[in-house]
């Protein structure tokens, strides 16, 4: 139910028997006019009328019924805190906001295992332990690289880094330039670019290449365990195959559990 945007007088009627001619049963099509604005004049004036003599009662907009729910009331709210944090951030309206929701439900479906969405998601959100993160939560002494002493991020971990680089290099040559022209500031809007502009198929090897990249960084920073790029680069080709891309239109990969027990060993070492 929409509201009318303003009303012209300061003492509107407050009751929508109020604006009924009770002659006619009719709109009074004077006194709405001179309530409301044009715009809202002809929607009102639209509006059939019960023939029954019902009497007026409360009706809660933000549902189509007019009932009040919990769960209209929070979607309400939720919607409310968005709209004024965009406004004062300057950020997205509305709009922005459902392409935004689109774009998850895309990443969402992305087939790929489970635990590859999952690094998407926790990259997203800058939920990865990367040196500036750790430092800015009081976790690191330096927010510096392990590897190269660089400042540390999301995308100087899995993009900038030499042995992030090493990796990207050996990889299709298309692919790769998307992925360093791809300029966006935030993981969040960085993914969602970058999974438009590519087939289902070159975003799957993307996602596999990113945490493929994160699990060699992890073991050689952590562990002192050092893995070659080709080494790594192997490991993706594997992973991919296994996954059965299939190419052109359309392509799917088959679910984990069609693939064989392999593709479960791979997640289980990657992830370890």
């Amino acid at each position: 139910m929409k509201r009318p945007y303003a009303c012209r007088t300061l003492n509107p009627p407050m009751l929508v028997s109020e604006l009924i001619s009770n002659v006619s049963a009719t709109w009074d099509k004077q006194l709405v006019q001179a309530t409301f604005l044009p715009m809202d004049v002809q929607v009102i004036l639209g509006i059939p009328l019960c023939t029954r003599n019902v009497p007026d009662f409360w009706a809660w907009h933000h549902e189509k019924h007019g009932f009040f729910s919990v769960k209209s009331a929070y979607n309400m709210l939720v919607a409310t805190r968005n709209r004024r944090e965009a406004w004062l951030e300057e950020g997205p309206g509305p709009s922005s906001s459902r392409a935004e929701e689109r774009a998850w439900k895309h990443l969402w479906k992305t087939q790929v295992p489970g635990k590859v969405r999952m690094f998407l998601w926790r990259l997203s959100k800058y939920s990865l332990p990367t040196n500036d993160v750790q430092a800015h939560r009081h976790m690191s002494d330096s927010p510096c690289c392990g590897l190269c002493g660089a400042r540390d991020s999301w995308h100087h971990s899995l993009v900038e880094c030499t042995s992030s680089r090493s990796v990207w290099a050996l990889m299709n040559e298309e692919i790769t330039h998307k992925i360093i022209t791809t300029t966006e500031p935030k993981a969040k809007q960085w993914l969602f670019t970058l999974m438009d502009s590519m087939s289902h198929k070159d975003f799957v090897l993307v996602a596999v290449t990113l945490l493929s990249i994160w699990y060699a960084r992890r073991k050689a920073i952590h562990e002192a365990i050092f893995q070659s790029p080709h080494a790594t680069h192997g490991f993706i080709t594997s992973f991919i195959s296994e996954l059965e891309v299939e190419s052109g239109e359309g392509q799917e990969v088959l679910p984990l559990q069609s693939a064989g027990m392999k593709v479960e060993t791979f997640l289980a070492v990657l992830l370890s």
